[in-house]
């Protein structure tokens, strides 16, 4: 399964807040390793208090 995420980057930077679904609160933070590599965390709160981190 894809997803796609629209998020924000300032210099190196990345950022985004993500809600919906059975998502509280999401936050998708990370960095541009290279000109077309980046890496990403996602950390999440969901509807059923499970706090969530993927790589």
């Amino acid at each position: 399964m894809k997803r796609f995420f629209y998020y924000s980057q300032k210099e190196k930077t990345i950022t985004r807040k993500y809600i919906g679904r059975i998502i509280l609160e999401g936050l998708i933070i990370g960095k541009q390793a290279q000109d077309l590599k980046i890496e990403l965390f996602y950390y999440c709160l969901t509807i059923d208090g499970e706090l969530k981190v993927v790589e």
